[in-house]
């Protein structure tokens, strides 16, 4: 069986319906691995079991948003 990831940027992955509909359509043929983040502000509970959260600390992430460097560090965590 074929592998795919799908990585989401930010941390409202349960309120995307794109993201959901396609993650649907791809696991009848695919192993889907999901990737995001949780700073625990969203409901990140999802019905997928290959989800993997980078965990983002709530005092840290109002620093980071504080300072202006959430997105900068999101993206330097994800390449």
């Amino acid at each position: 069986m074929k592998k795919a990831l799908i990585v989401f940027p930010d941390e409202w992955i349960k309120y995307s319906p794109s993201v959901l509909n396609t993650i649907e359509c791809l696991k009848n043929d695919y192993i889907v691995d999901i990737l995001t983040f949780d700073n625990e502000t969203f409901n990140t509970n999802l019905d997928y079991k290959n989800v993997k959260f980078i965990k983002i600390n709530s005092i840290i992430n109002y620093l980071l948003v504080k300072l202006r460097l959430y997105v900068l560090v999101k993206f330097l965590i994800l390449f």
